[in-house]
């Protein structure tokens, strides 16, 4: 029997398992792209320290004004008794409001080394199979992304990205509305503990609605709303910051085949379980290690192009080819599916194993 018009069901691409399967997809992705020698030459060593100075001048960017808000504060309560001591968690605003994450994603469309990231493996990956991915892709960027093309330095090029590039400006646009209406509901929280208790029950039913069906995203409402509100936040804008870095992520594929903005959420929507998995790990291993936060996205871009070799079909060598290939993958068909859901993935003799994991699962006869 159908369900009514005001309650869905949970989404047939998600449930614990595939999320499991993807943060292992995450996992292997990152390890298994890290054999390619490619990745340990001189260029891309270079790239990779960039990556990381640039993670440093981030976090540098991110701390000055919350320790020079904080410092003044303390001059000021000192001058006059202690009067205007504050409670200032900077470290828990930055983390609700996904700042880290913004700013780290917003260095993609300035530095185009890490759309070569994805390319480069991919192409690795292909070597150790018999699909072609990479030079099939390559014949179809008839249309390639021109804000990947641009080596200007950012500092001197972000106001011309910006009325340049299509991309970007929705970019920005579209975090920086995430950005204020998260603070809106962090200050609008601390005002009432009833309007917080609100706040936390419609902002987790309309994030988890269409991922896990009605009646689970109410229960998780509840749960949510009895819970401190540190932790009920932060759980709701982990869930969104993953969202985004996924589609972030796939950037690099989806500017090179011709999906629209509805594919490609029906492409993501029948994958949205194992791609909920990949992109939570990432997303929190960017976040635990901030100021390594480019480094670990030029690795999830790695594992992405990995990813792809697992939940897609090689791309078409033709471009005349393209919009009938499209259409058989806009929905995950079963078998490949149920192939990924049940492991097989795991043991690939073409690559390491990765350390430990035959105590975990026991090698195939």
């Amino acid at each position: 029997m159908a369900s009514p018009i005001l309650i869905s069901n949970p989404s047939s691409s998600v449930s614990v398992l595939a999320i499991v399967r993807g943060v292992q997809l995450a996992l292997l992705g990152g390890y298994r792209s890290l054999q390619n020698r490619q990745l340990y030459e001189i260029d891309v060593c270079c790239l990779a320290l960039r990556l990381i100075q640039m993670s440093i001048i981030i976090q540098i960017i991110l701390w000055t004004p919350a320790y020079f808000c904080r410092f003044a504060t303390y001059i000021l309560s000192y001058l006059f008794n202690r009067n205007l001591a504050i409670d200032f968690d900077g470290d828990y605003l930055l983390s609700i409001l996904n700042m880290n994450y913004m700013m780290i994603s917003s260095i993609r469309f300035f530095e185009p080394r890490l759309d070569g990231i994805f390319l480069m493996t991919l192409s690795f990956m292909d070597s150790k199979s018999d699909q072609q991915y990479y030079a099939n892709l390559m014949r179809l960027s008839f249309e390639h992304n021109e804000d990947l093309e641009s080596h200007i330095s950012i500092l001197t090029s972000i106001k011309r990205k910006y009325n340049n590039s299509i991309q970007f400006r929705k970019f920005v646009k579209t975090n920086t509305k995430t950005i204020l209406s998260t603070l809106s509901i962090y200050l609008m929280c601390n005002k009432s503990s009833k309007l917080e208790s609100i706040l936390i029950v419609v902002l987790t039913f309309q994030n988890f609605d269409d991922k896990i069906g009605t009646v689970s995203s109410l229960i998780l409402s509840v749960i949510l709303s009895i819970i401190p509100k540190h932790h009920s936040l932060q759980f709701i804008t982990t869930f969104g910051g993953s969202c985004s870095l996924m589609q972030d992520l796939l950037n690099p594929y989806f500017t090179r085949i011709s999906l629209n903005k509805l594919e490609k959420n029906q492409w993501v929507r029948s994958r949205e379980g194992l791609l909920l998995g990949f992109s939570i790990c990432y997303f929190l291993i960017i976040r635990k290690l901030p100021w390594l936060g480019l480094l670990i996205y030029g690795i999830a871009e790695a594992s992405t192009a990995y990813l792809v070799t697992k939940i897609s079909n090689p791309p078409p060598e033709q471009p005349k080819q393209l919009i009938n290939w499209c259409s058989t993958q806009l929905i995950w068909s079963v078998e490949e599916q149920r192939r990924i859901l049940d492991g097989n993935f795991i043991f690939d003799k073409n690559f390491k194993p990765f350390p430990g994991s035959f105590f975990f699962y026991p090698p195939p006869n």
